[in-house]
């Protein structure tokens, strides 16, 4: 797991340093919502997390209770919170696993292709902002 995301961290630092712009990684909107769409319906379906089969654009997905083994029965989203235009895309989720009652959960949408899904937890410790 942190090597995947040693290698996202530095795959984003190279074209930053080649002159990309931050908003050159910031999804529309709606590619961000379908790419979080893909990600937790893979999920659903008793894949693994990782990449995400199918997807166009790609999609990578980070989350630490799902590749801790949790499964997913149900997920809703329930609304994209404001930010700022050239930062990670973040989505408040409704997720109902098998064991206690239905959680939200935030997740950040990150990339352009590949589009990167992150639970908040895991993207906060790769960040260095977690605990």
């Amino acid at each position: 797991m942190r090597t995947t995301a040693f290698l996202v961290l530095a795959v984003l630092a190279a074209g930053c340093s080649r002159g990309g712009r931050v908003e050159d990684f910031t999804p529309p909107a709606d590619n961000a919502r379908k790419a979080l769409d893909a990600a937790l319906a893979h999920w659903r379906a008793g894949n693994p997390p990782g990449t995400v089969t199918g997807a166009v654009p790609a999609v990578e997905v980070l989350d630490g209770k799902w590749q801790g083994g949790q499964k997913l029965t149900a997920y809703e989203v329930v609304r994209e919170e404001p930010g700022e235009a050239t930062g990670p895309r973040t989505f408040v989720v409704r997720l109902t696993t098998g064991t206690g009652p239905p959680q939200e959960v935030k997740y950040l949408v990150v990339g352009i292709d590949p589009v990167w899904v992150y639970r908040d937890e895991d993207y906060q410790k790769l960040s260095g902002a977690g605990k």
